[in-house]
């Protein structure tokens, strides 16, 4: 049964981190009310490290994109479209960056000469 949990805490990050503490706090409030609580406590603590420091700063690594852009754009496409923003906020802090980066900061001009002469050098087996 805990595989079951642990397998959609793996998949469903938001769903499964809840059901991966059922049977943690099940299991502790069996040991007493005190055991109950502080497990709570520690699962809160935890999640919300998880939440709102690691996962950003993996997905800002992977995507190179800003922690705090990530942070920005969940809160407000959560504010605007609720749980369905939640789950377009990394693609869409994503689609900003790329449209900022191409079309308003950085417009690229690239340099055809120095491109035919990698190319004729690979065709030419030289590279």
């Amino acid at each position: 049964m805990f595989g079951v949990f642990a397998f959609l805490g793996e998949f469903l990050p938001n769903i499964g981190a809840f059901l991966v503490a059922i049977p943690i706090l099940l299991v502790a409030l069996s040991l007493g009310a005190t055991k109950f609580w502080l497990a709570l406590g520690v699962i809160v603590v935890v999640y919300q490290v998880e939440l709102n420091v690691l996962v950003p700063g993996v997905l800002g690594k992977e995507m190179r994109l800003h922690p705090v852009n990530i942070l920005f754009f969940t809160l407000a496409t959560a504010t605007m479209f609720g749980l369905l923003g939640v789950f377009l906020a990394v693609p869409a802090a994503a689609l900003a960056q790329i449209v900022i980066d191409e079309f308003y900061l950085q417009p690229r001009k690239p340099d055809y000469v120095a491109l035919d002469r990698e190319a004729a050098a690979l065709v030419e087996g030289k590279k």
